[in-house]
């Protein structure tokens, strides 16, 4: 649910293509509960998820079958395939952020570490939230995808130089921490981006 109205606020923000974009709500949401069923299936029964590289290449595979099939239908120039491969970057957040849920459901924990709850994580990410948009209305102007990648890079090695000394004590520890940085990099990448391209 979370995920359909999310895209719904970005496709009727964003240009892509040479329109913008349409999603419609409910549609969203019953496409959104066949991939989790499908995704299901996949896991339980031809791809199993026991560790983050597992999981990423599987989100990698899905979303490179999604691109080969809908990019013949949308991509005619420059402009539209750089459009595209940015929607599909999207999908990729979508699928990889539904495997993780759906092994956190059946207690196949990927991560060594707790849980992530729920109040916790809205909480922080709403403070993460208004943190970036101080920092990009006062010291670094974020206004494409360009500016907002070393900004989220930057952001990624302070939380890797903080936490790192708390959970990295082997080489598989130093496996998953990697990953673990580069989804928070991609969460600030996003978070920026929305605030770059959605207007208020």
């Amino acid at each position: 649910m979370v995920v359909a109205v999310v895209s719904l606020l970005w496709y009727g923000n964003v240009q892509w293509w040479h329109r913008l974009a349409e999603r419609y709500l409910l549609t969203s949401i019953v496409c959104d509960a066949g991939v989790v069923v499908l995704l299901k299936y996949i896991i339980e029964n031809c791809w199993w998820i026991c560790t983050w590289d597992d999981a990423l290449v599987l989100s990698v595979w899905v979303t490179l079958v999604y691109f080969l099939l809908e990019a013949p239908h949308v991509v005619y120039n420059e402009r539209s395939l750089f459009s595209f491969s940015f929607h599909s970057l999207q999908i990729y957040t979508v699928v990889i952020t539904m495997l993780f849920a759906l092994v956190y459901e059946k207690g196949n924990r990927i991560c060594p570490e707790g849980d992530r709850y729920l109040l916790t994580a809205l909480l922080s990410d709403t403070g993460l939230v208004f943190m970036l948009k101080f920092v990009t209305q006062t010291y670094w102007k974020v206004t494409s995808w360009e500016a907002a990648l070393p900004l989220a890079a930057w952001v990624a090695l302070m939380y890797a130089c903080l936490e790192g000394p708390h959970v990295v004590h082997s080489v598989r520890s130093l496996s998953w921490f990697f990953f673990h940085t580069l989804h928070k990099m991609a969460v600030v990448f996003s978070i920026l981006v929305a605030m770059a391209y959605v207007k208020a």
